[in-house]
């Protein structure tokens, strides 16, 4: 962990590229290294910066990048807010501030749980004209991870680039919530195939009271229709 977080934008043509493209060096003109947000006030710094490009919503008919984020509270391991959201239509020369989006905030659940979603990873999805987030989700109690065996699920929320507007955050339901009980896809790039089916690779492991159980990985195959990921 380092002292102070800074988020690079790394040209941000990079950035352009959709999950599943192939990147054709002759389309970087430049990389480049810009600061987007730095901060770390001993309490919490920024974590999690990760980066989705809209085609054609940014200046001139380029494309909007828009980047989630999360501070890490630094009194706890793993202990994420709800995500914050920024975005630039002119690939990095301006970002509006961070905007803590109320749809993508922690939740109160029972016995004093709170629940987030954490390890996002925004992509465009160009069947219905969305950018989807997944991560999964993540609980804590009194201000720490919820102690083991504790659920995971995959979250995942939908932004309209017009309106700049976010689903509440919703989790994907398992097909076994036996073998499911600790499921998620946490920092992971996923795939969209021309018919628009998604493939979200996941680890999942069931109920056990052992830290030790081993997870297991696979790849879920999803319908997405703009608003619901089954």
């Amino acid at each position: 962990m380092y002292p102070r977080t800074i988020f690079l934008a790394l040209g941000l043509l990079l950035a352009a590229v959709p999950f599943g493209a192939a990147a054709d060096d002759d389309l970087i003109a430049s990389v480049t290294l810009d600061v987007v947000i730095e901060g770390y006030d001993g309490t919490f710094c920024w974590f999690h910066p990760r980066a989705g490009s809209v085609p054609g919503a940014g200046k001139d008919g380029g494309p909007a990048v828009i980047l989630t984020m999360q501070k890490w509270f630094t009194s706890a391991s793993d202990y994420f807010s709800g995500l914050s959201v920024m975005r630039t239509d002119d690939l990095g020369k301006a970002w509006t501030p961070p905007d803590a989006r109320q749809e993508l905030a922690w939740r109160e659940e029972a016995n004093g749980v709170t629940a987030g979603v954490c390890d996002f990873t925004p992509g465009w999805h160009a069947p219905t004209g969305r950018l989807l987030g997944i991560g999964h989700t993540v609980r804590y109690k009194e201000g720490e991870l919820l102690a083991e065996p504790r659920p995971r699920e995959t979250g995942y929320a939908v932004c309209d680039p017009k309106t700049m507007t976010w689903t509440p955050w919703r989790v994907l339901e398992m097909p076994d919530n036996e073998e499911f009980f600790s499921a998620g896809n946490g920092c992971g790039q996923w795939l969209v195939e021309a018919d628009g089916t998604v493939l979200v690779p996941a680890y999942f492991k069931g109920k056990s009271e052992s830290k030790m159980e081993i997870y297991g990985s696979t790849v879920l195959r999803c319908k997405f229709d703009g608003e619901t990921l089954t």
